[in-house]
């Protein structure tokens, strides 16, 4: 068992505040709307206290990213607010100006609220509001136009400002809602979730909410309950959102007839997801498998020159294309050609959330035959994402050999015309770096160059003449420097040109490719297509030693085959009853052996987890038919697994401890006699960490876990932020002394699965009434990557031996599931900005141990780890907040290596013999060599007062780049 020796340092020496960084608005003469919806008033000069943030620093906008106002224009993006991208209107901006004392026009008392009007020169005006500590809420509430707000999406923001040096206490928190009353006269509403944390500076906080077409008496209200809440609340911002919220959701711009892009699969994988599945033997329940579909380029095609082939060597197969958005009332066209080389019966429908709209029949023989659906969309249907989707209707030969043919799909109001139309008369696509649809892919080899190319279709029956503008862009939507192309293009009607890009030297990063086809020129007329694609730059060779600190949990069966590569040295599998036991109850295991040979292929040890419920959700019983089950699965992992898990989340729950524990020894005696070596890990029931310690503790009692179990298995609820953990990972860590018997502790629930960077895909949260709780922690891609590899960092800080990441991202996404991730946007398997930030954390900490966890000014937090070879790794970060705040380190000017949370390496302020580094919420990492190592632990310990610069400084990264070490 590993010790790390570790003591954590709280450092509160007094450092000054920069606040040039803090979020604000533009600088400059600006048009801002009044509290009157409807009306606008230019501005006078902005308030200094809230000034521009430097590029670095700009906000992460839902189909935008952080891209530059610049590089929005290059390609045609909405611009940064969808007042002037035309897709929102504004219901009410409410800045507090016209406040004066107690007193805010246009809004109603709710309650007795003590109104406290606060401002400086610098600030300007905003509110602070108490209640009178007596029951109920008091506040301010503001009557909305019904005409604005119902049967709407509404997107509703708050600037909120939290001064307290101690974390807020939810109590404290005010509580910005909107709210409306339904037919029955009941309320209904949402309300946004807001920071709880301290902030040195002002933080946004947005949510969307779809307001029911018959609601009535909408109203913003903002009430507080604490008499000594300190919590600021400016800029309250409510504005209605167009059905199609981003511009490059197809149909927005209302000039197209087809709404699909690259359908006819000439430009690349585009805007399509394609899997198999396998049929449980006796049971109708499906898993997700690899399905190795692929662009063919040697068919004579319906429509131009590539098909996309897909083959019939799984039990279903499911090609959905979309998300697009659908309007009630109207009737849509999916057309499509299809052929097969042994013939099939498919499904060929328009499937939405929450429903199908309408599916169709068709036979594919071994001619392309076109097939097209009429869709009706119902008046009262809410309108919503659809997407095309086309499966089997019944069984068909299963062969390696057998295949299906898609080309020209197209989804129009009108219908369709005669022959394929295309959705723009020219078409651009990105290809490369490569492509492989089993995998993670678009991953290139650090130091060898990435190759590009961007490919344009002309399907007008004239020549196309005009510019192409391309970029790369990093993980923060900053432009890689030197890879900024404008092409000259010229395409002849009808024919298809390629122009090669690179090859393209990069570091080690996650990247983003756009290209945008002009007619004439760039910035003259509208853009005529649009085209991005991510790809990881990563450390591929390196081999990763087992017994590693990080995992994956690999979940329904498929497993990518670079698991290893990118730094995992082990997998959690779970061995569902729902994919095993057929219909007569007998097991079928295939699927599970082929999953850990997969595994063993590539060196990756394996934790196995006996998930096994009964047939209708219930907790297994003891006895005879528990023991064959457990008896079973150990044969089937005997001299393959090194540790089973067992009981699945959904049997334990409720169950008292006392029956776990019996279970739990007939297993593992049956497991054992079967497994041999094998060890045999109690696994902690779902809930919250206060919830599983309290439970596990009842379980300890008398040694009864210990006496069956080697370690333990946790698997943290999934919070807001990380550090939310820390008291249960502090019991945790006591229980080294405490329960000396359990040998290991394996942390198999790490996050969950990360959001893409894509630039097209809108914000899907309007779909459908709901409470703001109910989304994901995070949408940004960079603060979701962050907060993995913080969450990993800290489970450290509890000795826990082993921490995996639970990924779905290997599975391809069921489109028939309403969902709101936009995985469905892409193509299988893009990689994730997480994937890339796993890599590096892989690399920079497998080979360390957690020595020290100190505490800094302005909410810092560094994690020092002592590598092998004798160097420091530090990881530091601020846990709340996109704001930069500088850190001065004494004398390390020049002596310390500083790298992103992507592995490219970055530049700080450098003061005399001082670096500042500039820290928020993504994660950074300091590489200090051993000959300075005292002195940097001694300079975090004892960081320096500063007045650093306020931003990263532009520029290049440094060449040559040293690689860290293993």
């Amino acid at each position: 068992m590993r010790t790390f020796p570790m003591r954590r340092t709280v450092v509160s020496l007094a450092v000054g505040i920069v606040t040039a960084c803090g979020c604000g608005d533009p600088q400059g003469p600006t048009t801002r709307p009044t509290t009157r919806p409807g009306l606008a008033a230019t501005r006078p000069a902005p308030r200094t206290g809230r000034t521009v943030p430097q590029e670095e620093n700009r906000p992460w906008f839902p189909g935008r990213g952080r891209l530059s106002q610049e590089l929005l224009d290059r390609h045609g993006l909405p611009s940064v607010s969808l007042r002037k991208s035309g897709l929102g209107s504004t219901i009410l901006w409410e800045t507090f100006s016209d406040a004066k004392s107690e007193e805010v026009p246009g809004w109603q008392r709710v309650g007795k609220p003590i109104v406290v009007i606060r401002g400086d020169v610098d600030q300007g005006k905003w509110l602070q509001l108490r209640g009178d500590g007596t029951a109920g809420q008091d506040g301010l509430t503001r009557s909305l136009p019904s005409e604005d707000v119902a049967g709407q999406v509404v997107r509703v923001e708050v600037k909120v400002l939290q001064q307290s040096v101690a974390r807020i206490q939810p109590a404290d928190l005010p509580e910005v809602r909107l709210a409306w009353r339904e037919g029955d006269g009941k309320t209904s509403g949402a309300s946004l979730e807001l920071v709880t944390y301290s902030s040195p500076g002002w933080e946004t906080c947005e949510t969307y909410v779809a307001v029911p077409s018959g609601a009535k008496d909408p109203r913003v209200t903002l009430t507080q309950k604490s008499k000594t809440s300190t919590v600021g609340l400016d800029d309250v911002l409510v504005e209605r959102v167009e059905p199609l919220v981003a511009a490059h959701v197809a149909g927005t711009t209302g000039t197209r007839t087809n709404l699909i892009d690259g359908g006819d699969f000439e430009v690349g994988q585009r805007n399509f997801s394609v899997y198999g599945a396998r049929q449980v033997p006796g049971r109708s329940e499906l898993r997700a498998c690899p399905l190795a579909w692929m662009i063919d380029e040697t068919l004579k095609t319906p429509v131009g020159k590539r098909s996309l082939r897909i083959p019939l060597n799984t039990d279903e197969f499911r090609l959905a294309f979309g998300w697009v958005r659908v309007v009630p009332g109207k009737t849509y066209y999916v057309s499509l050609y299809a052929r097969a080389s042994k013939t099939v019966r498919l499904r060929v429908g328009l499937v939405a959330y929450p429903g199908v709209f309408h599916y169709d029949y068709f036979t594919a023989d071994e001619k392309f035959q076109r097939m097209i659906v009429e869709v009706p969309v119902k008046p009262d249907a809410a309108w919503s994402a659809a997407a095309i989707v086309v499966r089997p209707h019944e069984a068909y030969p299963q062969s390696d050999s057998e295949f299906l043919w898609i080309d020209g799909v197209s989804l129009t109001v009108a219908a369709p015309k005669e022959t394929y139309e295309a959705p723009v008369p020219v078409e651009v696509g990105i290809v490369g770096p490569g492509f492989d649809p089993q995998e993670i892919s678009h991953l290139v080899q650090t130091g060898k160059p990435a190759e590009l190319s961007v490919r344009m279709t002309n399907y007008q029956e004239t020549a196309y003449a005009g510019e192409v503008a391309f970029d790369v862009v990093d993980a923060f939507d900053q432009p890689v420097a030197g890879a900024q192309q404008t092409l000259k293009a010229s395409v002849p009607p009808g024919q298809t040109v390629e122009e090669k890009i690179g090859p393209l030297s990069l570091p080690r990063g996650y990247y983003k490719v756009i290209a945008t086809a002009w007619p004439g020129g760039i910035h003259q007329g509208r853009p005529h297509s649009t085209a991005e694609r991510a790809f990881g730059v990563v450390n591929l060779s390196d081999p990763v030693p087992t017994g590693n600190y990080f995992g994956m949990t690999v979940e329904n069966p498929r497993m990518s085959q670079r698991i290893t590569q990118l730094g995992a040295g082990w997998v959690w599998l779970e061995a569902s009853r729902q994919w095993s036991e057929t219909s007569d109850g007998k097991l079928d295991w295939s699927w599970y052996t082929a999953l850990i040979d997969r595994a063993r292929k590539q060196n990756l040890e394996v934790l196995a987890d006996l998930a096994w419920s009964g047939p209708d959700g219930r907790r297994p019983s003891a006895g005879s038919q528990w023991q064959t089950v457990c008896r079973g699965f150990g044969a089937v992992s005997k001299g393959k697994v090194d540790g089973v898990g067992v009981l699945d989340q959904a049997g334990l729950r409720g169950m008292p401890a006392s029956d776990y524990v019996a279970l739990l020894g007939e297993a593992a005696s049956e497991i054992r006699r079967e497994a041999g070596k094998a060890e045999v890990y109690a696994t902690v029931p779902d809930g919250s960490a206060g919830e599983q310690l309290s439970w596990l503790k009842e379980a300890m009692k008398g040694g009864g876990l210990a006496r069956s179990a080697k370690g333990i298995s946790l698997r943290f609820r999934a919070t807001r932020f990380p550090e939310d953990i820390e008291p249960a990972l502090e019991e945790i860590r006591s229980w080294r002394k405490t329960y000396p018997s359990f040998e290991k502790y394996v942390d198999v629930a790490v996050g969950e699965r990360g959001p893409t960077a894509y630039l097209h895909v809108p914000n899907l949260y309007g779909y459908r009434q709901h409470d703001a709780s109910s989304r994901p922690d995070v949408e940004d891609p960079v603060l979701h990557a962050s907060r993995l590899v913080r969450a990993m960092a800290i489970r450290q800080f509890a000795i826990i031996d082993r921490a995996a990441w639970w990924i779905e991202s290997y599975r391809p996404p069921d489109i028939l599931r309403p969902t709101t991730d936009p995985q469905c946007h892409e193509y299988d398997n893009a990689p994730r900005p997480c994937l890339v930030a796993f890599d590096f954390m892989a690399e920079m900490l497998n080979p360390t141990a957690l020595t020290e966890w100190i505490d800094l000014p302005q909410q810092i937090r560094a994690l020092c780890f002592d590598n092998a070879d004798g160097d420091l790794v530090v990881l530091i970060w601020r846990p709340y907040g996109w704001a930069l705040r500088p850190v001065a380190l004494k004398g390390l000017a020049g002596k310390v290596t500083v790298y992103d949370l992507f592995g490219r390496r970055e530049l700080h302020p450098i003061q005399g013999g001082d670096l500042t580094v500039m820290v928020n919420e993504a994660v950074r990492y300091l590489r200090v060599p051993s000959s300075v190592k005292r002195e940097a632990l001694e300079a975090l310990r004892h960081p320096i007062p500063t007045t650093a610069p306020s931003a990263l400084p532009p520029g290049t990264t440094p060449k040559p780049e040293p690689k860290p070490g293993k």
